[in-house]
């Protein structure tokens, strides 16, 4: 079995990645087709459910992270009940399994988050974590799941504490990698959806 840094490039991954997008692909577009019905009747541009928001990818290069619209792009409030449903219990995100099964993100991996942000956290990591995290966790691809997030993910502003927690965030994304196997990743995969019936995730 495949580990490490190894398996971060290697097909045993893309085959895990492969089984879990083509596990939620079906509950994503399922939530799609729920949500475009229910913006018919609202001002959102031609009722369309997606947008793309910059993100920092492989090596930090920019790429389109695909989501769910949920919120009133004005107001910052859900656009309705099944909006607030699908963001509260990270619905609106398992449309990002289409980029995973594209091969553009990994099922498990570090969260993509924007590049000002990103930067904002590796300033204030240590330099020794920070130049570990350079060299390991940044030539792999974003994910869906991560230990860090799950972690935080009841933290009301989860950017804010990624900063002001980046060595805790970057210690265990390097983790993730170096202890990444099949087995590790449906563990990760595991938890998610154990926090997620609880209502953490």
């Amino acid at each position: 079995m495949t580990q490490g840094v190894p398996y971060a490039f290697g097909p045993e991954k893309r085959l895990f990645d492969i089984g879990f997008a083509g596990l939620f692909l079906p509950v994503a577009y399922g939530a799609r087709t729920l949500l475009s019905h229910t913006l018919k009747d609202m001002s959102v541009p031609d009722n369309n459910p997606d947008f793309y928001q910059e993100r920092s990818g492989v090596n930090r290069e920019p790429f389109g992270l695909h989501k769910l619209r949920t919120l009133n792009s004005e107001t910052g409030e859900p656009l309705n009940r099944l909006a607030e449903f699908m963001r509260k219990n990270g619905i609106d995100e398992t449309i990002q399994a289409r980029q995973v099964w594209r091969g553009v993100m990994s099922a498990v991996g570090r969260r993509p988050v924007q590049p000002r942000e990103e930067e904002a956290i590796l300033s204030n990591g240590s330099p020794k974590l920070v130049a570990q995290y350079e060299r390991i966790v940044l030539p792999t691809k974003t994910g869906m799941i991560d230990s860090f997030c799950i972690l935080n993910h009841s933290s009301p502003n989860k950017i804010e504490t990624m900063i002001a927690n980046a060595d805790l965030k970057l210690e265990m994304n390097i983790e993730d990698v170096l202890r990444g196997s099949w087995l590790n990743d449906a563990s990760i995969f595991a938890t998610a959806l154990r926090a997620a019936a609880q209502g953490r995730l």
